[in-house]
């Protein structure tokens, strides 16, 4: 239906930027095929560091396969694990198909056009954190199995569907209980009096004022005044007797009047099904329902959020209806709230969906003042880790360093601004990771006081931000030893360093510090990691998360998580640090009485990132196994 994606079967494809699936549990990929030669080629890969988690494609003989390696492994990965049909696909023609791998039964599922072709057992899975890739794959490190041809309509569901839910995918129809029902991003033009959903055939219609075209969470947003305006549906989007869930990102104005305000309702005929809302005498945001749908609304019950809600900041809000075991949930930026007790079966609406208001007693209430973006409506329950990956912002790349060639510390085509050497700092052949192929890299001495800037900073530090790089040391430092920071007028936003144990020699953590404040007598927040690597490199990364206001610091791709110490903070409410220049490498501006800088880094940095957004765990590991995200340049 409509266009398709279409690839010469040699250099196109097309990725995403997350992982799609956790393939380590049950999940589902599909997609309409059309080639136009018999050849290997795959549809839809899922990369690792040297092979994929898996393969839906073609196989050299024009044979559909689903297939997957043991083993992440450059030397072929070991056994691989396939599911291939006895009949070619034919070529000029579209075909479906759809992969399942069922963990419960440890069985992988081969489906065209609907149809089960063939079934693997005592199926392993593997283990994959790179991006999706439609229409290559890969091999021992390297990008293969170009497809050649035409794709459409990809889809991953992150549960094994079933024979019946795959002839509906097949004919075109969204399976009951496999995903998005509604999806409304609210990018309309300013003045569209209808939003409209891209994955169903619904529209939300605004009333009152409700306006478009306002700068939202991403792109636009649904403004509502906080007195009549809102949008609804003109019929019910869920069956809310089931299990269910809906998300919204929610902006309440800072001047808005203290009482009730509601983002999401179902109507019924005297009361809303649910209400995610704020709820005044709590401060706090609240996934609640009503016993019955009737005029005395008796009865009340809900999921709470375990930290009061903030005003004038996007908030992303997660009500789930668990009807298996009775539960409603709330997630707030991904964080799970207190769930409700067990309550009785919920009661299904009949009305539509309401954007910014709710009823009760049969009265139009908590109309929304502020900001609303992305409604989403799942005839599903979702998780914990879900809930996580809905809030993923998409980060900006602002600048990278490759540091591969002499002179100013060149970045990245796309990428700004450049690193100005000073001290002696230089590009030196022998200070590259040459395990992944770095031809050189930026060589510091703190005996020269050498060191690397640019002239403002890279990052706008009280929002979320990632600063991430490869790292080789002379042996521990025996004195503190800074990597990157970031001055405001008076401190660091962060720095990024190494601080000696007890015995210098032998002890010593890597550290994040952020400050709160611009204030040289404030006390840092600091998360330690003591995976050091002793004359090696180390990738290190800095995850600032302004919206769950925690910092979190990983060593080749991971926190440290030993005896209770996690390395993270909590509570970290950062300062925009500006008007002292930019980001620092190898050095903190402060603790020297002369202005020169101190805790000069010892040995070389390579290969560095800096992101306006916080990356996921797995973007984390991509970098740290030596992938490139695909995230998009900022100016």
């Amino acid at each position: 239906n409509g266009s398709a994606l279409t690839l010469d079967g040699t250099t196109g494809y097309a990725e995403s930027g997350p992982p799609a699936v956790d393939t380590t549990q049950s999940f589902t990929v599909s997609a309409w095929a059309k080639p136009d030669q018999t050849k290997i080629g795959d549809l839809v890969a899922q990369l690792g560091s040297y092979q994929g988690g898996f393969y839906l494609g073609m196989e050299p003989d024009g044979h559909a396969v689903l297939k997957w390696p043991t083993t992440d492994t450059n030397d072929g990965g070991g056994v691989w694990q396939t599911a291939t049909d006895d009949v070619p696909l034919p070529l000029g023609q579209w075909s479906h198909l759809i992969g399942v791998y069922d963990k419960t039964a440890a069985q992988t599922r081969l489906y065209v056009n609907g149809e089960l072709q063939a079934t693997r057992s005592s199926v392993t899975p593997l283990e994959s954190h790179g991006p999706l890739h439609i229409g290559r794959s890969q091999y021992n490190g390297f990008v293969v199995n170009n497809w050649p041809g035409a794709i459409d309509d990809v889809r991953v569901f992150d549960q094994a569907l079933s024979g019946t839910q795959a002839q509906q995918l097949a004919g075109g129809t969204v399976p009951a209980g496999a995903g998005l029902v509604a999806d409304w991003n609210m990018e309309e033009p300013a003045g569209k009096p209808v939003v409209y959903s891209p994955v169903a055939p619904s529209k939300a219609t605004l009333h009152n004022g409700a306006a478009l075209g306002v700068p939202g969470q991403a792109n636009t947003a649904l403004q509502l005044d906080g007195s009549a305006g809102y949008a609804a549906t003109g019929a019910p989007v869920v069956d809310t007797s089931k299990s269910f869930a809906v998300s919204v990102w929610a902006k309440v104005d800072a001047s808005a009047p203290g009482t009730d305000f509601t983002a999401l309702s179902m109507e019924g005929v005297h009361e809303s099904a649910f209400y995610l809302k704020y709820v005044k005498d709590t401060q706090k945001w609240v996934f609640g329902r009503t016993a019955t749908d009737t005029a005395d609304a008796p009865g009340w019950y809900q999921a709470s959020s375990k930290e009061p809600a903030q005003s004038g900041a996007w908030t992303h809000l997660v009500g789930v209806w668990d009807a298996l075991s009775g539960r409603m949930r709330l997630y707030v930026n991904g964080d799970r709230g207190n769930d409700s007790p067990v309550t009785p079966a919920m009661w299904r609406a009949v009305g539509g969906l309401q954007i910014g208001r709710a009823k009760y007693k049969g009265v139009q209430v908590d109309h929304w003042p502020g900001l609303l973006d992305d409604v989403r409506v799942y005839d599903r329950i979702v998780g914990d880790r879900e809930a996580e990956v809905l809030v993923t912002q998409h980060p900006v790349l602002k600048a990278r360093w490759i540091l591969n060639e002499d002179g100013s510390g060149e970045a990245k085509s796309g990428a700004a601004p450049a690193l100005t050497l000073h001290n002696g700092a230089f590009i030196d052949p022998a200070a590259g990771f040459k395990e992944w192929g770095s031809t050189a890299g930026l060589k510091l001495s703190p005996l020269q006081k050498a060191f690397a800037e640019t002239s403002s900073p890279v990052v706008v530090t009280d929002e979320s931000f990632t600063i991430a790089g490869w790292v080789r040391n002379a042996g521990r430092p025996s004195q503190p030893a800074t990597v990157f920071s970031q001055p405001g007028a008076n401190t660091n936003a962060f720095a990024l360093r190494y601080v000696p144990g007890e015995d210098p020699e032998e002890q010593g953590v890597w550290q994040v510090a952020m400050h709160n404040s611009d204030d040289a007598g404030a006390t840092p927040l600091t998360a330690s990691h003591a995976g050091f690597n002793a004359q090696n490199w180390s990738h290190l990364a800095v995850v600032y998360d302004a919206l769950r206001d925690r910092v979190s610091l990983y060593v080749d791709g991971h926190l440290e998580q030993i005896a209770g110490n996690v390395s993270q903070a909590k509570g970290v409410v950062a300062f925009e640090a500006k008007g002292n220049g930019g980001l620092q490498v190898g050095r903190t501006k402060f603790g020297d009485p002369n202005g020169n800088g101190s805790e000069y880094w010892t040995d070389a940095v390579d290969d560095v990132w800096a992101y306006q957004g916080a990356l996921t765990v797995d973007q984390i590991q991509m970098l740290a196994s030596g992938l490139e995200l695909p995230t998009k340049d900022g100016p």
